[in-house]
């Protein structure tokens, strides 16, 4: 989303971002820079309730994270600002109900940061529930509908389906839909969401940030610092180091992140491996040595 703002004010649009108190430093210098350079681009703190805390909460939604302490300020900035458009992440998903019952009469535009053919997928599950015609959970079904043959179990879906009916009914009612992909990555998918949706194809955003300091400004900060990263490197051969990453959505169980440690230590291949602290703090002694590695 804040890629996206700044990509929009690039091009002469006027962007607000609206953020809380703690998300908003993550991004800020980013922001200023772009001001620097001329752009139109400002970022609007939401001041909370005397009841309620908002200062920590993250804006970053995920399809699990629970942002609704946000309906209320935001409900009054806009009836304050009357912006010309809103663009939401489809996470939020009180969003959507809050913005239309405003009857401000404004475009409102859900943004899909999943890319066409997960969507595709999503939508095809909720319309013709294939899942409700096996009888055991690792039974495999067919997606129908889709361009390619997909098969899932019940296993693999969300075990939060009214998250998933949420992201759908986000889109009711919406002006459209931005979603953050290309149309060369997945082309029948793209032309297949576009079917049913009006959609705009904007992404890759993260593709905005060209400078060095943009990107290290992305995202939170590592617990390894830049220079000891960069030293390490130096110490290996070209082309031999592995990255691994799986973005910021994805949430592994202890087990997975376990078994892929135990890979990993197999492969005697120099690595670096970005990973959420899903342990709570408590390091396991194998963990402990992979890191030393």
């Amino acid at each position: 989303m804040i890629d996206m703002a700044r990509m929009f004010a690039s091009h002469g649009a006027k962007s607000t971002i609206i953020s809380t108190p703690k998300h908003s430093l993550s991004f800020r210098e980013s922001v200023f820079r772009d001001q620097q350079s001329g752009h139109s681009i400002s970022i609007e703190i939401l001041r909370s309730p005397d009841d309620v805390d908002i200062s920590d909460t993250d804006m970053s939604a995920t399809p699990v994270t629970d942002t609704s302490m946000l309906e209320v300020p935001l409900k009054k900035l806009l009836l304050q600002r009357k912006p010309d458009c809103i663009v939401h992440d489809m996470f939020h998903h009180w969003a959507a109900h809050a913005i239309d019952n405003l009857e401000l009469d404004v475009p409102r535009i859900v943004f899909n940061g999943n890319g066409c053919f997960a969507s595709c997928v999503r939508e095809n599950i909720s319309r013709f529930k294939p899942h409700e015609t096996v009888d055991s959970k690792y039974e495999p079904f067919v997606v129908p509908g889709l361009v390619d043959r997909i098969e899932l179990t019940r296993s693999q879906l969300p075990a939060f389906q009214f998250v998933a009916d949420n992201m759908q009914k986000s889109k009711e009612n919406c002006y459209g839909v931005l979603v953050n992909s290309c149309y060369e990555l997945e082309p029948a998918y793209v032309e297949q969401f576009k079917k049913h949706n009006k959609a705009w194809i904007v992404g890759p955003v993260s593709l905005y940030n060209r400078s060095i300091a943009d990107k290290a400004d992305r995202g939170k900060k590592s617990a390894v610092d830049e220079q000891t990263i960069l030293n390490w490197l130096n110490t290996k051969p070209p082309n031999s180091v592995l990255f691994i990453s799986f973005g910021s959505v994805a949430r592994l169980a202890q087990e997975q992140v376990l078994e892929i440690a135990h890979g990993l230590q197999a492969s005697n291949q120099p690595f670096i491996w970005v990973i959420r602290d899903v342990f709570k703090g408590e390091k396991t002694e194998f963990l402990v040595d992979l890191k030393r590695r």
